[in-house]
């Protein structure tokens, strides 16, 4: 869901940057990959999920339109996850990949603010 999610920032303006994803490369090898251990059943850890579903989804063109309302569902479905460390990083993968081509846009700072909203939402 994450690596949804970064998607959907990173083509908040119909276009994805190089150094979007190179923004979002260098806090989940640092920053991510430090916080979380774990690993799925296939052996492939949390960090590389998000990275793989973020490419899986750039190759694809996937439409990110959905990708607030899924997030909503994923935060709600799993509360326990949403820890305040985690929410601080996702903001600030977020913010770091918006910020890191000339500045934020309009649309990159209205899925900011949506992300930033429904994480410090109690639903």
């Amino acid at each position: 869901m994450l690596g949804e999610l970064f998607y959907a920032v990173a083509s908040a303006d119909k276009k994805i940057r190089k150094e979007e994803v190179e923004a979002m490369d260098k806090i989940v090898k640092t920053e991510w990959l430090a916080f979380d251990d774990s690993y799925d059943r296939y052996g492939t850890d949390f960090v590389m999920q998000i990275e793989m579903a973020f490419y899986w989804l750039a190759e694809n063109d996937f439409d990110p339109k959905d990708v607030i309302e899924d997030f909503r569902t994923f935060k709600q479905a799993h509360p326990d996850f949403f820890t305040e460390a985690i929410k601080i990083l996702i903001l600030k993968t977020a913010d770091s990949m918006a910020s890191a081509f000339a500045g934020k846009n309009k649309s990159e700072l209205v899925i900011l603010s949506q992300i930033e909203c429904l994480l410090n939402s109690s639903k």
